[in-house]
């Protein structure tokens, strides 16, 4: 407000302090809009004016934490770099085997990611992924590439594959999980995105277990 009775007619924000990637936009309404920041404390500061050429201005703290922890598993793949994230190969896994068929897939630009599965014809698959005890996010990543593809001679579709699956001691669950059903079609990725996913024991375990055909999984992220 202003005290003398003016009305604004003029909005500025500026980057006081703070790593210099910040991208900045709407620098002249009251709206400020900051993209490309980087782990660090910015500081910005919006200078009103009024007509009366009047001014004052407020500052605003922007504190970004860095990614402490990401890890990312192509599950039944090579390790692969996409648009700068790093994807490990295959590991901590317990049973199973890898399948790749390359195809394209639909609802993402990671093709590679979702042309390589781990499964398992036992009925079950478990990764134990080292972590310290913490709270983490876990994304599980699937598509499709067996059942339910014309002239891939291996036939099915829905119902073809039904899986659960139990994310530490129940934290997190996919209970008769149908890729198929569930992404709309197959050759489609889907992510599946879990939080507060709490480890006290040193591994983050992820179990599927076969409801009908054999659990497959595409990769997993871990932050």
């Amino acid at each position: 407000t202003d005290p003398d009775g003016g009305s604004i007619v003029g909005y500025q924000w500026n980057q006081e302090s703070g790593p210099s990637t910040a991208v900045l936009s709407g620098e002249t309404t009251s709206d400020l809009m900051a993209s490309d920041l980087e782990a660090g404390s910015y500081v910005f500061r919006l200078t009103v004016t009024d007509d009366e050429g009047d001014t004052d201005f407020d500052d605003v703290t922007v504190t970004v934490l860095p990614d402490l922890f990401a890890q990312r598993i192509n599950a039944g793949g090579l390790t692969l770099d996409f648009q700068g994230d790093a994807w490990s190969e295959d590991a901590f896994f317990i049973g199973g085997v890898g399948f790749s068929r390359v195809i394209a897939i639909e609802n993402t630009d990671n093709d590679e990611l979702y042309q390589t599965e781990r499964f398992s014809n036992s009925g079950t698959l478990s990764y134990e992924i080292p972590v310290t005890s913490g709270s983490y996010q876990l994304n599980l990543h699937f598509a499709e590439i067996f059942f339910g593809l014309p002239g891939a001679g291996s036939g099915g579709g829905i119902g073809s594959r039904v899986f659960n699956v139990n994310i530490e001691n129940g934290q997190g669950q996919l209970n008769n999980y149908d890729i198929i059903a569930t992404a709309g079609s197959s050759a489609t990725a889907i992510i599946e995105a879990f939080s507060d996913i709490v480890v006290n024991d040193g591994f983050l375990t992820i179990t599927l277990t076969s409801v009908v055909g054999n659990p497959k999984i595409s990769g997993m992220e871990v932050f």
